[in-house]
C-alpha cells in the first residue's frame, strides 16, 4: 500500500529493478479509488537531484472516493472516471506534468461550487443580479449534487504554472472553466 497526496493505492504489486543508479518499476499494478491503476516509475536514487518520472493510467476510478481521500477544497464529486498522468520531478521541484481525466458515468459536482463558478463568471458588474441568481438556481436545481452527462479535466505544466481546463456538459448546462493550479502546493502534496 502507498499513500500519495492523500490517495491510497492498495494491492500495489509488480516487478521492481535496481539498475546502476536507478530504481524502476514497469507495469506496476494496484487499486486506486476502487478502480485499476497501472504505472511505470523510475527514480534516479543515486543521481544528482533525485529525478523521478511517472507514467500512470487509472480506469474506472470512483470520484466520490477521490473526494473523500484527497479532499480537494470546496469540491465534491461523484461518478466514475478514467485518467492518464505523466510527471517528472526532482529536488528542484515539479519539472513536467500532464493530466487527462475523462468521466465515464454518473458524474456529479456539488451545487455550491457550480453556483459559485456561474455567478463569478456572469454576475460581476451585471445589473439585475437577482434575476441572474434565479436563473442560475433554476439551471442548477435544488439537489446538493448537480449531474452532468460528461466531464473532462486537462492540466499541463507550462512556464512553471499548471494550466488547463475543466469541461462539464449536460443538456441544460455546458461549462468550460479555465484552471490555474499552484504547482508548489501540488509538489508539497506529492512529497507528503
Amino acid at each position: 500500500q502507498a499513500v500519495i497526496a492523500g490517495a491510497v493505492i492498495q494491492d500495489l504489486r509488480g516487478p521492481v529493478a535496481l539498475d546502476g543508479d536507478r530504481v524502476s518499476a514497469k507495469e506496476l499494478a494496484g487499486v486506486l479509488f476502487d478502480g485499476s491503476l497501472v504505472a511505470d516509475v523510475e527514480a534516479g536514487v543515486l543521481r544528482e537531484g533525485l529525478p523521478v518520472t511517472l507514467s500512470a493510467r487509472g480506469a474506472d476510478l470512483d470520484l466520490a472516493l477521490f473526494t473523500d481521500q484527497v479532499q480537494p477544497p470546496r469540491v465534491t464529486l461523484s461518478g466514475r472516471a478514467d485518467a492518464e498522468a505523466t510527471l517528472e520531478l526532482n529536488a528542484d521541484g515539479l519539472q513536467d506534468l500532464n493530466l487527462r481525466v475523462r468521466s465515464r458515468e454518473n458524474l456529479t459536482v456539488n451545487r455550491d461550487i457550480m453556483r459559485q463558478v456561474l455567478l463569478s463568471q456572469y454576475a460581476a458588474g451585471v445589473t439585475g443580479a437577482r434575476q441572474l441568481d434565479r436563473v442560475v438556481n433554476t439551471v442548477l436545481g435544488p439537489a446538493p449534487q448537480r449531474p452532468f452527462d460528461s466531464g473532462a479535466v486537462d492540466l499541463d505544466l507550462e512556464g512553471g504554472r499548471l494550466t488547463g481546463q475543466a469541461v462539464l456538459q449536460s443538456a441544460a448546462l455546458n461549462l468550460t472553466i479555465d484552471l490555474l493550479v499552484d504547482p508548489e502546493a501540488l509538489l508539497a502534496a506529492l512529497q507528503l
